[in-house]
Formats: C-alpha cells, sequence, structure tokens
C-alpha cells in the first residue's frame, strides 16, 4: 500500500513493515517532518501509531492537520487516496477481506483556549506603526511592537503570571501593510479563560485610515474530563499531608503511574460540612509525564578526521525514559595513559574537554535555474498548509524573509542568496539559503507553486517564465539532534583519546556509554566530494560537477576520481567538473566522485541527477 499527505506519496509500504521502515517511509514526503511511529501487532494485522511531532495545523487554530491517507491500487494518484479502502478497486493487499483504515485519534491542542489578536489599518493602503499592550487582571506588559515577532509576544505574554506557558504564532495580514494577526494558545491555563485586553497605542500613515486592534476567541478552552481506564483518585487527611517550609504548601506523592503517559490533576477539598468536596482546583503545568533516565547511547566509535580532531558517532538510545524525544547529548573527551583508567575531569593533568551536542536548525534551498539570462516572474511558497504572498524572481533577501515570515506557519527565518553556477554548462541562476531558526527537528520541505499543478518541491511554466526555467526546493541539512560530532582542533597526534557519551531527556541524564576504542588522532583519508551532480549535455555527453570534501584529513587533496559504470579517470585537485563522452544515447549510468590525497581515497559519492529541459534528456542517469 501507499500512504499520502499534503498532495504527496510514498513508495509502496509492505504490510510486513516495522515501525521504523514506516517512520522512514512518511519522512520521505516533502510534506511531512519528524514523526514518531510504534507499532501493535494483532492475529489478524497491524496498528501503525503515528504522531507528528513538527506539523502544524490550521492558520487559525492550532491542532488539527489533513488526515493521511492510503491507497492499494498502484494506479492512483494521491487525490485518489481514502482513509479507508474498503469496496476500493485495484487492491496489491491481499487475504481475506484485506483492508485499510486511516483512524485521527487525538488533536493536538483539543480543549486549550485559543485566542487571536489581529492589528489593520481600516483602508488597504494604510501603513501600521506603534505599538500596543495586553493585559489580565490588572497586569499589563510592556509596549509590544505592531510587529512583534511571534516569540517576541510569548515572552510578553508569559511574563503575567496569571496566562502561564503559551505558544504564539504569526501571520501577515494579505490585504494590508504591516498588519498582523497572532495566534494565541493557553498551554498552562485550562478551561474557558477571559478575553485578554488589549490596549491600542496604533497608528496608520493614511490620515484618513483608523488603527484597529482587536481579540476572538478562536476555540474555547474546556477542562479534562477525569475519567478513562488510567484514572484514579484518593482521599488523604489533611493531618497525613507533608508540608513544605517556606510555602506551607501541602505535598503528596503519586506512584503507581505508567510511564511516559501525560496525566492530569485535581485536587478538592472538604471541610467536614455537607457530604461533597469543593470545587476542583486543576494543576498547572496542566499535563505532566512521569519520566526516569533514559538509556545511554550505543555503538559509540570514533575516527580521525585529521592529525587534530576526531570524530565521535553513535546511535540513538530506544529507551527515552518515558519521554518522547532525546533534547541534547552530552559528549566527553579524555585522554588516557596506558595502564590507567581514564579521568572524565578536570581534576586530571591529563587532557579532558566536555561538549554539549545541541538540536541544530534546518536548512533548506530554493534554487533557481534557467538556461539563459532572462529568467523571470513571481512564484508562491507553501510551506505545511499556507502560502506566502507572490515572490518575485530578483527579490531581495529581506524581502524573501518577510514573506515567509508572514505565514503562521513559520516564525523566523535567516535568508542569504548566492549565485548558482555549474562549471560543465552555462546555466543562469540563484540560490537562496533559507535557515529556520527556532530548532524544532526535522522540517515538512517548502514547496513552490507557480500556478501550474500541485505545489511540489520542483516547479516550472506558469507564472515563471524564461528559457528552461526551473525552481526548486532541496534540504541541505535536517534540523534535529545529530547522531555524530566532530571535535575542534584541540587534539594532539602523539597522544591517545577515550570518549563517553549520555542521553538527556529533558528530565535526567542517562548514565554513559563508553566508546568501543580509543584512538591517536593522524592524518587519514579525505571525507567524501559533496554536492555530487550530473547533467545530460546531449544524447552523447553527461557532465558531473562536485565540491570538495569538508575536511582533507590532514593533507593535501591531491585529485578526483571519476567512476561511470565500468570506466574511470583522474582529475587534478582544482577541477571540480568532468564531461563524459562518446555515450551510447538510451545507455544508463552510475555517476560517483571520490576524492583522494596521499593518505588514501575517500568513500565515493554518488551522483545525483541535475535538472535540465525535458526536451534534452535522451539520456537516463
Amino acid at each position: 500500500f501507499r500512504i499520502a499527505f499534503g498532495g504527496h506519496c510514498t513508495e509502496q509500504i509492505s504490510v510486513s513493515s516495522n515501525a521504523h521502515d514506516m517512520k522512514v517511509a512518511l519522512e520521505s514526503l516533502p510534506t511531512v517532518g519528524s514523526t514518531v511511529v510504534s507499532q501493535k501487532h494483532m492475529s489478524n494485522g497491524s496498528i501503525w501509531a503515528i504522531t507528528f511531532l513538527t506539523n502544524l495545523g490550521d492558520e487559525s487554530i492550532f491542532g488539527p492537520i489533513d488526515s493521511l491517507t492510503v491507497s492499494t491500487d498502484p494506479g492512483d494518484s494521491p487525490d485518489m487516496f481514502v482513509t479507508d479502502t474498503l469496496g476500493s478497486s485495484g487492491s496489491s493487499l491481499l487475504g481475506t477481506g484485506a483492508r485499510l483504515i486511516v483512524e485521527k485519534e487525538i488533536s493536538a491542542f483539543k480543549g486549550f483556549e485559543q485566542q487571536m489578536i489581529t492589528t489593520q489599518c481600516s483602508t488597504s493602503v494604510g501603513i501600521m506603526d506603534g505599538y500596543f499592550a495586553v493585559s489580565v487582571d490588572g497586569v499589563r506588559t510592556n509596549d509590544i511592537p505592531h510587529d512583534a515577532s511571534a516569540l517576541d509576544l510569548k515572552h510578553e505574554l508569559e511574563n503575567i503570571s496569571s496566562i502561564g506557558e503559551v505558544k504564539v504564532t504569526r501571520s501577515k495580514m494579505s490585504n494590508s501593510i504591516n498588519s498582523f494577526r497572532w495566534s494565541i494558545i493557553f498551554v498552562e491555563m485550562l478551561g474557558n479563560f477571559p478575553l485578554l485586553n488589549v490596549h491600542d497605542h496604533l497608528t496608520c500613515s493614511d490620515g484618513s485610515a483608523t488603527p484597529l486592534i482587536y481579540i476572538t476567541e478562536t476555540a474555547q478552552g474546556v477542562l479534562p474530563k477525569m475519567d478513562g481506564s488510567f484514572a484514579g483518585e484518593t482521599e488523604i487527611d489533611v493531618e497525613s499531608l507533608n508540608q513544605m517550609e517556606s510555602t506551607g504548601d501541602f505535598v503528596h506523592i503519586v506512584d503507581d503511574l505508567v510511564r511516559g503517559l501525560p496525566y492530569h490533576f485535581t485536587v478538592s477539598a472538604w471541610n467536614g460540612a455537607g457530604d461533597s468536596y469543593g470545587r476542583a482546583q486543576y494543576s498547572t503545568p496542566a499535563i505532566l509525564t512521569p519520566m526516569d533516565k533514559p538509556d545511554p547511547p550505543s555503538s559509540v566509535e570514533m575516527i580521525s578526521i585529521d592529525n587534530y580532531s576526531i570524530q565521535i558517532s553513535w546511535n540513538a538510545a530506544l529507551n527515552k525514559g518515558g519521554s518522547h524525544k532525546i533534547t541534547k547529548y552530552k559528549t566527553e573527551v579524555a585522554e588516557v595513559v596506558p595502564g590507567l583508567d581514564a579521568q572524565f575531569n578536570d581534576d586530571s593533568n591529563l587532557f579532558y574537554e566536555s561538549f554539549d551536542v545541541d538540536y541544530t536548525p534546518e536548512v533548506q534551498a530554493i534554487i533557481l535555474e534557467s538556461s539563459a539570462d532572462d529568467m523571470g516572474g513571481f512564484f508562491v511558497v507553501n510551506f505545511m498548509g499556507e502560502n506566502t504572498p507572490n515572490i518575485y524572481i530578483d527579490a531581495g533577501a529581506n524581502d524573501i524573509k518577510v514573506a515567509l515570515e508572514g505565514i503562521s506557519t513559520i516564525d523566523s527565518v535567516d535568508v542569504s542568496i548566492y549565485p548558482h553556477s555549474q562549471d560543465f554548462i552555462t546555466t543562469y541562476g540563484q540560490r537562496w539559503i533559507i535557515t529556520f531558526d527556532a530548532k524544532q527537528g526535522n522540517l515538512p520541505s517548502m514547496l513552490i507553486d507557480s500556478g501550474s499543478g500541485q505545489p511540489t518541491t520542483i516547479a516550472t511554466g506558469g507564472t515563471i517564465s524564461g528559457s528552461s526555467s526551473v525552481i526548486r526546493v532541496e534540504t541541505i541539512s535536517n534540523g534535529g539532534l545529530p547522531s555524530t560530532f566532530i571535535t575542534a582542533p584541540i587534539l594532539d597526534e602523539g597522544k591517545t583519546y577515550m570518549t563517553r557519551l549520555s542521553s538527556f531527556n529533558g528530565y535526567l541524564w542517562s548514565d554513559y556509554a563508553i566508546s568501543h576504542n580509543t584512538i591517536s588522532p593522524s592524518k587519514s583519508a579525505p571525507s567524501q566530494p559533496r554536492e555530487v551532480l550530473v547533467n545530460v549535455l546531449s544524447d552523447t555527453e553527461l557532465g558531473v560537477s562536485w565540491k570538495a570534501p569538508l575536511f582533507d584529513g590532514g593533507a593535501s587533496i591531491a585529485g578526483y576520481k571519476i567512476v561511470w559504470g565500468d570506466n574511470d579517470d583522474m582529475v587534478p585537485a582544482s577541477q571540480h567538473f568532468f564531461i563524459l563522452d562518446n555515450l551510447d544515447p538510451g545507455e544508463s549510468f552510475l555517476v560517483s566522485v571520490t576524492a583522494f590525497s596521499s593518505r588514501g581515497f575517500s568513500d565515493p559519492t554518488l551522483a545525483k541527477p541535475s535538472l535540465c529541459p525535458m526536451e534534452r534528456i535522451s539520456l537516463l542517469v
């Protein structure tokens, strides 16, 4: 069967796939970010439970996202997929009464209070300026700029203790200049929270326009039902309760809970009068999950990068101590002396250094290319279901940043623009490098909409003009927690080192995992060539280009080896392109490039086909 989400579908998935296989298939879709997948086997089938970690919901209300859809017909397009294959034709699913069903078990933030602040001028030509403030129960925020980011508003709101923790997104109003709306979800204070009070100090440049600010409730908060198979209650005599000396607060420990299951608590009191308890007070934070320490990483290995640095690699812990993710790692490197145990502390006279390995941001590239210097027009970026305003081909970095940050699914990005070129063919265009500042994990891909079809990672035609013009999106590096770490060049070639790692799940650190080996940094073979691309030049020619390795291993790169089919050739280190000629039209090739130095050969990098006009492709790659 196949799965579709956001207009894109997976390759075929076997019914015998495990949770990891399902996770890999889903995260291969450009519309899906990080997921957690678990599997339950039944006598007559399987259940895969899928949690979306980085996909957001609709622009006005947090939580609900479109349902996954499925198909057992290899000929179906994504818009033909369904949530129940009962009665579907062309099934590739075998078995008596075989059937696929998609059910939405939980919508994120269901039941939480959600409110929206909107600012705009009464006429579309008015340009907003100034500031506003928010208050609750007589407590007021600082002045908030008219164009405050989601993070700035979040910080201001959370400075009011009666509001507690909130989640905020911001989107730009499409029919006004400098006008915005902020969606706020109250994740700590439960129930029907009163509307925030707003204080208007906004202005509009057009003298006839009036600045407007208003707040609406987009989802009413409700208190949770205290029922279900994991619910419970207990009665406690006040005299048996412990009290904190500093505050006088009562303390009660609830045990025998299920690790990893989120719990909500309420407390009510009885004063001996009547036969019922008073009104219940809910807990803050609203949800708390029992956790213990996670398992340490496994398979900790070290290799030399050069004579001053090493690379440490590991596998993530499977048991995360009840949390859905590991939030960071701590890696320690210590010098070892034969006959003595490694001393992982600063008290030793030997070398010791500790490094935190944190989440890295997502980096994606929008690549604009054409075969002549005549590319023009505009396009729209779609990200998690929301569309930017039109972005023109000649837009500057700040214009792109403003457009992207104008949708609620993007908080803050950094934008850099670089020329796009290939050595073996004349191309024109640019590379827009987009770095997502929020370290959320692996994000869905940006999609391009040129009006010529479904938003996708590759677009041509429609609102894009020019000779063979193409716009595509590539993920430069996935956001998330790395499983490798390269030390700074601070080690000594003549000394031996060992490393250990621990995992942190946001609550506790794991035990340590010791590296399987010790290592002395030394000059080594270079790392792999980067961004190896192959392009069709004619029906008998292919052009290959690449970038130098990140690390030369401590010895200068001597050259590169290009392999295609049963053939190979070498070029000097100064050359980063190669033309394969005299090829047979219609023949397919695997092309790879390897770097080499006096210390040996790198691992080969397989070339990826680069884009070129469809009418020029007559040779399969």
